[in-house]
């Protein structure tokens, strides 16, 4: 279990300081963690393995900060070593272009995780929650559409 959302914003924060850096070129392929897209069953998975749940609230194709956060801090060794001991991790996308619409029932079920966990809209939004919902950090940048 996580003792202290402080180290997994500090993984974070360590990440969007590298925005626009680029990885060194000798760099080993890093394992990238497991990202689901359903709360139902990523409570269920952190019931069993003691963990907390990352919610990911994006805007895949449209969010310049939701990208950059995935690309530099949710691709990094740090955040994935970290992500494999202590979360798990959900994404939640609100992409707006037509070739990348979800489902119908994923579009639903994130509508309805919105309005529980990021009623304002906040894109992106990092919000840490236990198996029981119940929150201990929140970390977003509200950039507007447009």
């Amino acid at each position: 279990m996580i003792k202290s959302s402080t180290k997994l914003f500090a993984v974070i924060l360590s990440g969007l300081h590298a925005v626009g850096a680029s990885p060194p070129a000798d760099d080993k392929p890093i394992k990238q963690a497991i990202w689901l897209d359903n709360l139902d069953l990523a409570n269920d998975k952190a019931k069993n393995d003691k963990k907390h749940i990352l919610l990911y609230f994006s805007g895949s194709d449209w969010c310049r900060p939701c990208i950059q956060l995935k690309e530099k801090v949710f691709t990094s060794k740090n955040f994935n070593q970290f992500a494999e001991k202590n979360l798990i991790l959900v994404q939640l996308d609100f992409p707006a272009q037509k070739k990348n619409q979800l489902a119908d029932a994923q579009r639903a079920h994130n509508a309805k995780m919105a309005e529980i966990h990021n009623p304002k809209g906040v894109f992106p939004l990092v919000v840490i929650i236990n198996s029981e919902e119940r929150k201990s950090a929140i970390w977003g940048v509200s950039t507007g559409r447009g």
